[in-house]
């Protein structure tokens, strides 16, 4: 694996707008965490010692399988969790350059991909056509 300089690295920022139920919830995570300047997502130690130590991804990842186990889903990855994101603005009707630009996706082809809609979407737009 190689490793850059942290000088050398660039990171592209992205904003995108939040539900106000997930602010609500972040902003209580945030009373709970301590308005300290650092990462969001940190660690918590047993017995409820919240430390500004960042989450692995690694963590995120045993996270996300720990939860769809308890809703007795077979498989899940985090990476499901964005091709529903993007599924789910796609079957609500937003459009598709928008979810583009959400996805933060260089090309509109990239963001088909993560499209895993069904076919009835094809028949809805073809009966929404005027005679």
């Amino acid at each position: 694996m190689v490793r850059w300089p942290v000088e050398q690295l660039i990171i592209e920022e992205r904003i995108n707008p939040l539900n106000p139920k997930v602010i609500n919830i972040v902003e209580t995570w945030l009373d709970e965490r301590g308005r300290y300047p650092g990462p969001l997502f940190v660690r918590i130690f047993k017995g409820g010692k919240v430390t500004l130590s960042p989450i692995t991804d690694k963590s995120v990842y045993n996270i996300v399988v720990r939860r769809y186990k308890e809703c007795g889903l077979d498989s899940l990855t985090p990476h499901d969790l964005r091709r529903t994101f993007a599924t789910i603005l796609l079957e609500n009707g937003e459009d598709v350059f928008i979810v583009q630009e959400l996805m933060g996706h260089g090309s509109i082809e990239t963001t088909q991909r993560y499209d895993k809609r069904d076919g009835s979407e094809k028949i809805k737009a073809g009966r929404a056509l005027p005679l």
